[in-house]
């Protein structure tokens, strides 16, 4: 239907959507653009963007893919940004559905050397997103807000575990719990991998966690 970077979004014949550029994604940022139905309106998305590492920008946009003949468009809904987060926003965000299956979390790391990096959550109901940052949960460790590349925050499968490699200033990642019918963290933890992790993912039966080396390519 459409496909993005999170600088811009491009229609199915691979033209510039209506209203689709100017995001505030960025070409060197590790997640700069991820998209999500939007609860209950089949014919609409949003479209999730963030800038490199301090940028503090993380906002959202709509979609409507019942305007242009199926082409679609962004609405003037557009590059609204994300408030109330603990810590500064860039790189790294995520996306987990509700276990009431229709809503959604949004995540971002706010990193910060005055006080504790963390998670923050926002919500998304058949109402909207909502702005107004949802809850923090802070990491045990402080990221420096002005480092450079971070790395993947990545949830498994059921939405119940994360994992997220610091990568800029240290060897360390976080990993832990999520609960998504309260999008509340129980268990936020932290280890020394012995090499700087940046790409992560988990495997299909959320058992495994792979976490790539930055700069060697181990796994």
């Amino acid at each position: 239907m459409f496909y993005s970077d999170g600088m811009t979004i491009w229609n199915k014949d691979h033209l510039v959507m209506d209203n689709g550029g100017g995001l505030t994604g960025h070409n060197s940022s590790a997640q700069s653009g991820i998209v999500i139905p939007y609860p209950g309106a089949s014919q609409k998305y949003i479209a999730l963007t963030i800038g490199l590492n301090s940028m503090n920008n993380l906002s959202y946009s709509i979609i409507d893919m019942a305007a242009n003949g199926g082409l679609g468009q962004v609405t003037s809904e557009k590059n609204v940004q994300l408030t109330g987060a603990m810590g500064v926003l860039g790189e790294s965000v995520a996306a987990v559905k509700h276990s009431n299956g229709i809503d959604y979390w949004i995540i971002a790391i706010g990193k910060g050397t005055d006080a504790n990096s963390a998670l923050n959550v926002w919500k998304v109901t058949t109402a909207g997103v909502q702005t107004v940052c949802f809850a923090s949960y802070t990491l045990p460790l402080s990221t420096s807000a002005s480092a450079g590349a971070n790395g993947y925050l990545r949830f498994s499968a059921d939405g119940k575990y994360f994992a997220w490699p610091e990568q800029s200033t240290t060897e360390y990642f976080f990993f832990g719990e999520f609960d998504p019918s309260s999008g509340t963290f129980p268990t936020i933890k932290m280890m020394d991998a012995g090499y700087r992790g940046y790409g992560v993912e988990f495997s299909p039966s959320c058992e495994i966690l792979y976490v790539a080396d930055y700069t060697h390519h181990k796994r």
